[in-house]
């Protein structure tokens, strides 16, 4: 996102209930008020939820930066629909691999943690309430996209973030290649907290000690099941 006029929000088309991410344009004015500024994927989704009559929108895109697709002056009129109170950070985009760690981690902080493979606008809480409005869902499924591109698979990460929330310390484990000097990506990366890391590979207690603080990396650790390996604390 390299225009600075560009903020994340969630739209609503007037007329009906569909929530749309997008960016809202601070700069582009013209008669029919808001344009928003749609992923492609979102725009597919339109087609998908409102039928045929989204491609007449889709035809009269405009490509910006190459991902993104605006809509100005076709006779459309949108609200902006906020997130509720203190779930504003589910508008942010999520651009690496620390962000995503964090996203997570904050998610079951707010108590809005979810299994990652269901529909966000069909999370139910314990007493069968819906978890997020239309218009959270509606961010909170970009997140999940998110997720999976950076992460891979981020169920790992969300188990340990259970585990963090009650206190515990947790751990990005990255393999290294055999001189130590970068990171195997191959071998994929794991997250731990001491006791879990202790169990999957004991020799990690002949390792550097694992008391440091988060944002932090320690030492390199050796195991015989994956070979050189390095810690960085996140939580």
């Amino acid at each position: 996102m390299t225009n600075p006029n560009l903020t994340p929000a969630v739209f609503q088309l007037d007329g009906s209930d569909a929530c749309y991410y997008g960016l809202h344009d601070s700069k582009q004015t013209h008669s029919m008020g808001l344009c928003p500024v749609f992923a492609r994927e979102e725009v597919a989704r339109m087609n998908e939820v409102q039928g045929d009559t989204w491609d007449a929108l889709k035809e009269a895109g405009i490509a910006i930066d190459g991902l993104l697709i605006g809509f100005a002056d076709l006779g459309w009129t949108w609200s902006i629909v906020p997130m509720g109170a203190g779930r504003e950070f589910l508008l942010q985009p999520l651009l690496d691999r620390e962000q995503t760690e964090q996203f997570i981690l904050r998610l079951e902080r707010a108590g809005l943690s979810f299994h990652f493979d269901d529909p966000a606008d069909e999370i139910e809480g314990p007493g069968g309430e819906r978890v997020f409005t239309d218009a959270e869902a509606a961010a909170v499924r970009v997140r999940v996209n998110e997720l999976f591109a950076l992460m891979g698979d981020p169920h790992g990460m969300a188990i340990v973030a259970l585990e963090a929330a009650g206190g515990a310390a947790v751990y990005r484990l990255e393999p290294l290649t055999p001189d130590g000097a970068d990171v195997d990506h191959d071998k994929g990366v794991e997250y731990h907290t001491r006791e879990s890391l202790f169990e999957a590979y004991p020799e990690a207690k002949n390792g550097p000690e694992l008391d440091f603080t988060v944002g932090e990396s320690v030492g390199n650790y050796r195991s015989a099941a994956i070979g050189l390996f390095h810690l960085t604390r996140i939580a």
